[in-house]
């Protein structure tokens, strides 16, 4: 490997950094990888929960081998701040921070028994026998799934007439469909939640407002550019956002992001 080019730091541990990092240290920069938890692979750990998506994980740890091996400078623990950026002098910022979960403004919002899809996959909500999930897309159906094969009641409010419409139609999202059907995944499309109740939720059909009871409602609705470090510092240096940081976006294409970000830099 030649002389190391420029400094990059790579701001978030997920896919999109994890292949920043790999692409950019490979072309002979030195690297330094901030992740503000204490284990690499953001999102995509919870993705890896769902039925059928376990060999999934194998592809962070394959990545965690790779960086150390290329000699990253992996910081774990660490959040980066405008501190770190001026004392590192790093010749190019690559944020690639993530997304955040969507928080409705619905009223009831702070009951006991309201929690995230992620917290859920992430064995970090404690979710009760009979389960509402508010959100009917992609991660709304898998986390439905993987509730469904530990023996909950689960129901889908989706406000469109599909669940699981943003996946690509595909042998994916066919599996899916098949897995909520074969689980009893009760499905409640054309439906938009309007309130959350101390021990349920209420909503609003074509039929009118009905009032549902539940243990837990998890809310899947989609996620949303976490612009927080970018706002941060701004001015310090150029950034490239890549993955979640600039666009809601898979892992494959966070991946792709990710690695010609690193790619790229001269």
């Amino acid at each position: 490997m030649s002389e190391a080019k420029a400094t990059a730091l790579i701001i978030g541990g997920g896919i999109a950094g994890m292949e920043a990092a790999r692409a950019a240290v490979r072309k002979g920069h030195k690297v330094i990888l901030f992740e503000a938890s204490e284990q690499l692979g953001g999102q995509f750990i919870a993705a890896a929960y769902p039925p059928h998506k376990g060999e999934l994980i194998t592809y962070i740890a394959w990545l965690s081998r790779e960086l150390k091996r290329l000699g990253v400078d992996i910081r774990l623990g660490c959040p980066l701040t405008a501190e770190n950026v001026q004392s590192e002098n790093p010749d190019a910022v690559i944020d690639a921070t993530g997304w955040l979960p969507i928080t409705p403004s619905l009223p009831g919002m702070t009951h006991a028994l309201v929690c995230n899809a992620q917290d859920v996959l992430l064995g970090n909500a404690d979710c009760g026998k009979n389960v509402m999930i508010v959100g009917g897309g992609e991660v709304g159906a898998e986390t439905a799934a993987h509730l469904a094969y530990q023996g909950k009641n689960v129901t889908l409010i989706e406000m469109t007439d599909t669940i699981a419409g943003d996946m690509r139609v595909g042998p994916i999202r066919k599996e899916l469909l098949r897995l909520l059907r074969e689980q009893n995944v009760t499905s409640m499309t054309l439906c938009k939640a309007v309130a959350i109740l101390e021990h349920g939720l209420i909503v609003e059909t074509t039929q009118g407002k009905k009032q549902l009871a539940a243990d837990t409602v998890v809310m899947a609705i989609g996620y949303s550019r976490n612009t927080q470090l970018s706002s941060t510092l701004e001015g310090c240096r150029a950034i490239v956002s890549v993955g979640g940081a600039m666009r809601t976006a898979n892992a494959l294409a966070a991946s792709q992001e990710g690695f010609w970000a690193g790619y790229s830099l001269t």
